[in-house]
C-alpha cells in the first residue's frame, strides 16, 4: 500500500465512528481526542494492522474494502482516589455515587454494569479484536490514565497524578467488523476481574501512538 492509498484509507476511517452522535462534544474534554487528525491516523493504523495480520485468510471476501466496513467502539473507565507517597491509590470503589459517573460508561454517558453488556453494532457483526485495548494516545500515563482535580466534568486532564488529582479515567477501544461469511461471531468473552489489573496495551504503543 502506497502513501496515496493510505491517505484514501484515512478518509474512510471517520465513518467507523460516525455512529457516535456529537462525538466531539462527548469526548473533546479528554486528551486522547484533542488532536482529531492523530486519532484518525491511529485508527487507520489499527485498520491496516488488522488487515495485514489477516492477509493469509482463505476467505476471498476478506478484502480491504470489506475491512473498511468496520466500527470502533469506546468505553470510558472511571476511578477516584489519590496518590500517597508516590503510590497511586485509585479504585472504582471510591467513586461517589450518584455524583460521579459509573465505573464503566459509553461515550454518550450511558452506564455499563459490565463490559460484557457492550453490544455489537448488529446481528451480522463480530469483534475483530478478541479483547478491549487501552488507547495510549496523547497526554496519558504509562497505563493510559489521565487525571484531573475533584470533578469528572473538568476540562483539564493530563498524565500527572500529583498535586490534588483525585479523579482519573481512561479509554478502552475495540474494533468490530461486519461479518460477510457464515462463520460464527467471536465470543465477547472478557474477564471483568482482569480489566483493572491486566493491561491490554494498544498494539502501536511502541510507535508513540
Amino acid at each position: 500500500m502506497n502513501f496515496n492509498e493510505f491517505e484514501r484509507l484515512k478518509t474512510r476511517i471517520p465513518e467507523s465512528i460516525s455512529h457516535f452522535r456529537d462525538i466531539d462534544k462527548d469526548i473533546s474534554k479528554l486528551p486522547q481526542f484533542i488532536y482529531n487528525d492523530k486519532l484518525i491516523e491511529t485508527l487507520a493504523n489499527c485498520t491496516l494492522y488488522h488487515f495485514f495480520n489477516n492477509a493469509q485468510r482463505s476467505d476471498s471476501n476478506h478484502s480491504l474494502l470489506h475491512l473498511l466496513d468496520i466500527k470502533f467502539e469506546f468505553i470510558i473507565e472511571n476511578q477516584r482516589g489519590s496518590t500517597i507517597l508516590g503510590i497511586p491509590m485509585y479504585a472504582n470503589q471510591f467513586l461517589l455515587q450518584p455524583l460521579d459517573p459509573p465505573r464503566f460508561q459509553t461515550l454518550n454517558g450511558k452506564a455499563l454494569e459490565s463490559v460484557l453488556m457492550y453490544p455489537l453494532p448488529g446481528t451480522n457483526w463480530e469483534w475483530a479484536w478478541n479483547e478491549w485495548h487501552i488507547l495510549m494516545l496523547n497526554n496519558v500515563d504509562e497505563n493510559g490514565w489521565t487525571y484531573s482535580g475533584t470533578s469528572f466534568g473538568s476540562k483539564r486532564w493530563n498524565s500527572s497524578r500529583y498535586l490534588g488529582k483525585f479523579v482519573r479515567r481512561r479509554i478502552w477501544l475495540r474494533m468490530a467488523e461486519r461479518n460477510f461469511s457464515t462463520k460464527v461471531a467471536a465470543d465477547n468473552s472478557i474477564s471483568e476481574e482482569n480489566i483493572p489489573s491486566t493491561i491490554n496495551v494498544f498494539p502501536f504503543k511502541n510507535q508513540e501512538i
